[in-house]
């Protein structure tokens, strides 16, 4: 539950990886329309070993690495401002994201509570 103009860690578990490209996202926003969630991303730190990009205007960020060793997997740890979201439950079907050289890109939906005065 986060309430109009609050800011929140989202932590996001991170599978052990076999090695080579790993990036797991997450978006607020559609990455095909102009629909929004109300929802933005303000900083993202991700597991030891990962880089990290946060995406202009609070859209999402991603943590990824390219390394052909295997990894333990992690936490992904988001900060989310609840910006101008709907009252109530929030479904992202896209929202989340995990994309590797093995096999095609996999998305899961995030699920916020918002809270408006």
């Amino acid at each position: 539950m986060l309430a109009l103009g609050e800011t929140a860690p989202v932590r996001l578990q991170l599978a052990p990886h076999a090695g080579g490209l790993a990036a797991h996202s997450i978006h607020m926003n559609s990455r095909y329309s102009a629909a929004v969630s109300g929802y933005e991303v303000t900083s993202v730190k991700c597991p030891p070993g990962f880089q990290s990009n946060l995406y202009d205007e609070g859209r999402g960020a991603v943590c990824y690495r390219t390394e052909d060793v295997p990894h333990a997997g992690g936490v992904m740890v988001v900060q989310v401002v609840n910006v101008d979201a709907a009252d109530g439950h929030t479904a992202w079907e896209e929202g989340l994201g995990f994309l590797d050289a093995h096999g095609p890109p996999q998305n899961a939906a995030w699920h916020f509570f918002g809270v408006r005065p």
